[in-house]
């Protein structure tokens, strides 16, 4: 064992080793932090316009403290840097036969070296910031808040950097060389968005009922904002809204993302730990510490880049051949270049052709497994007495829904799942009878739809009796489509739940207007507005025709005369069918001539469909 003195020494001792790391970043962040605030400053306090806009305070505030990604990166390259350096013995058998020679335990000389390499950090970081405060105290820049939240941003930069640091450490301890630790980092933190990537593609090329990857709202079964250090960092330093406090200086971070990160940089540092203990002093000068993983580490980098390469093949060139081939070759290759990163020789790439071999069946099995739907995923229906309840909807549809008291989301923010959740039914025949008519067609072939095939996208969601459900995205033919989209219709509570205009109160509407297009004439008293991106339309007291010639006509509607033109709008909904309300093709379509637009408080926007079907709505138009 050794005192705390010694210890302290034996620090403060390795830190000054590294006192050019130390001038480095100090340099960094200088140029970062305070040069940058005086830098701003005096071009505010030079630029009577921008003195106008913003206050000293203001303009410092927009630069320091919460949410600064170009800050991040640094503090996160730095992390990388620092471990690199601090650890770098560990590669070398001459270093390590030093420093297992001395009368310290492991563990001692591992966290002298761990405690050196964030002093080389901490010192220059706080230093400049605080300098960044201070820059702002000649123009008056500074508060008790300001200090406060750049106190607090300070603390999340470093463990920001600890984060950084450790997972950097932890790839260090699996290699044996400086390379192959920068090739870890990089897989460590790379690793699940590229597996995700190669997902979102199989998903998107091979199946095609897939509902995520066909609404493009698909963000992978993997969350790539928690799949590395680094990943993690970049997400909490970008949250945004929601519950987070906003401070002077942005967004405050929740107090339980960083417990939550700091309880991962303990658990890298202590993996880190251990590892150090066991590996062998031989491996320094190895691509891998462990030699015994090479073989998995190869497969499990290599499988991914086929399976990406194959899908990139099969979608440009639309042939299984192609695809096949690029499978293979890129198997091959990736293997031949991690051999060489290993053994860095090239006369020994070919050295484990078992391990190659074994990569392209794997990756060919799952190739050629998704791209004949080996599992049955796109015909998958299950049997109606199996279903206790389904929804339908419309991918593209963008209207507001209130999913719980008083919280009104845009479907455009959403999930596709959470809408077909808020839009599920128990009287489900029409619907299972359109999910007939998709699967079929995706049993075909028939996924793209396309107006000459008449076909109409539309989400489906399963309710199973046993507690699961399932999401589907099809193609369903026209005919069979708003056949029974029409018989749906006919019942109140889907018709009140897929328009939630029709049981909002007046008062919940801030503004309603009716947008009438040009496709056709009819006469309204009332005054024609302007609105944003149509030409703008002359105002008129007297009676206006609304003709082929006009773009767009703007009738907005009183708050007294919402609750009476909303009753009307309610009937004309009920009297027509689905078709003559949302089709898009022309031999469906009725007449589809303007917009109801409903704006409400939050600044959302529903527009809703309006044509010369709706007889009760335009005679209360009239009547303005």
């Amino acid at each position: 064992m050794i005192s705390r003195i010694s210890f302290s020494k034996l620090t403060w001792d390795e830190t000054k080793k590294l006192t050019w790391l130390t001038a480095l970043q100090f340099l960094a962040f200088f140029f970062l932090i305070p040069f940058r605030m005086l830098l701003v400053l005096a071009i505010r306090s030079s630029e009577s316009s921008w003195r106008e806009m913003q206050t000293p305070l203001e303009t410092l505030a927009g630069q320091m403290g919460f949410g600064h990604i170009e800050n991040t990166v640094f503090i996160l390259a730095a992390g990388i840097l620092c471990a690199l350096v601090a650890f770098s013995y560990v590669h070398s058998q001459v270093r390590l036969d030093f420093y297992h020679s001395l009368a310290l335990r492991r563990e001692t000389l591992f966290a002298v070296k761990y405690l050196a390499g964030f002093l080389t950090f901490v010192i220059p970081y706080v230093i400049c910031q605080i300098l960044g405060l201070a820059a702002g105290v000649p123009y008056r820049a500074v508060s008790g808040t300001l200090a406060l939240e750049v106190a607090v941003s300070t603390l999340q930069g470093l463990l920001f950097f600890l984060a950084s640091y450790s997972g950097t450490l932890l790839a260090m301890m699996f290699a044996g060389k400086t390379i192959t630790s920068v090739f870890g980092a990089a897989a460590f933190g790379f690793y699940i968005p590229w597996l995700t990537l190669t997902e979102m593609g199989f998903r998107n090329i091979f199946f095609p009922t897939d509902l995520m990857a066909q609404t493009g709202k698909l963000g992978g079964v993997i969350p790539i904002g928690y799949s590395s250090p680094w990943m993690i960092c970049g997400s909490m330093n970008m949250k945004t809204g929601g519950s987070l406090k906003q401070g002077l200086t942005g967004y405050w971070p929740p107090l339980a993302d960083l417990c939550q990160l700091l309880v991962l940089i303990v658990i890298l540092t202590g993996i880190s730990l251990l590892l150090y203990r066991i590996r062998r002093t031989e491996a320094a000068g190895n691509a891998l510490a462990f030699s015994r993983t090479e073989g998995a580490v190869k497969i499990l980098l290599a499988v991914p880049g086929a399976l990406l390469a194959g899908l990139a093949g099969y979608s440009i060139l639309m042939s299984d051949v192609w695809g096949v081939a690029f499978v293979a070759a890129a198997g091959i290759l990736i293997c031949m270049i991690m051999e060489f990163i290993y053994r860095w020789d090239i006369r020994q790439v070919l050295l484990h052709k078992g391990q190659m071999c074994l990569t392209v069946v794997i990756s060919l099995c799952l190739f050629m497994g998704g791209r004949y739907d080996a599992a049955g995923y796109n015909t998958y229906l299950p049997a109606e007495e199996e279903v206790e309840a389904m929804a339908v909807c419309d991918p593209w549809a963008d209207y507001s829904y209130e999913l719980s008291p008083g919280n009104w989301v845009s479907s455009s923010e959403i999930q596709a799942q959470d809408m077909l959740d808020y839009l599920q039914t128990e009287d489900f025949e029409p619907i299972y009878r359109i999910a007939e008519n998709g699967v079929e067609n995706a049993g075909t072939g028939m996924v793209y739809g396309s107006i000459e095939e008449e076909t109409v996208p539309v989400t489906v969601k399963y309710q199973l009796k046993n507690g699961q459900s399932a999401y589907r995205f099809y193609y369903a033919d026209a005919a069979v489509y708003y056949e029974n989209m029409n018989e749906l219709w006919q019942k109140e509570d889907f018709r009140e739940k897929y328009c939630p205009v029709l049981t909002m109160e007046p008062s919940q509407i801030q503004t309603l207007t009716c947008q009438w297009n040009s496709a056709g004439s009819w006469e309204v008293t009332a005054e024609k507005t302007d609105a944003p991106d149509t030409k703008q339309a002359a105002e008129t007291d007297a009676d206006a025709e609304l003709s082929m010639d006009d773009e767009a006509a703007f009738v907005t509607v009183s708050q007294e005369k919402i609750p009476e033109l909303l009753e009307a709008y309610g009937k004309d909904m009920s009297k027509m069918t689905f078709q003559e309300l949302f089709s898009t093709y022309e031999e469906y379509t009725y007449v589809e001539s303007g917009y109801l637009i409903v704006e409400r408080e939050g600044g959302y926007s529903d527009y809703y469909p309006l044509n010369f079907g709706f007889t009760n709505t335009i005679e209360v138009l009239k009547s303005l």
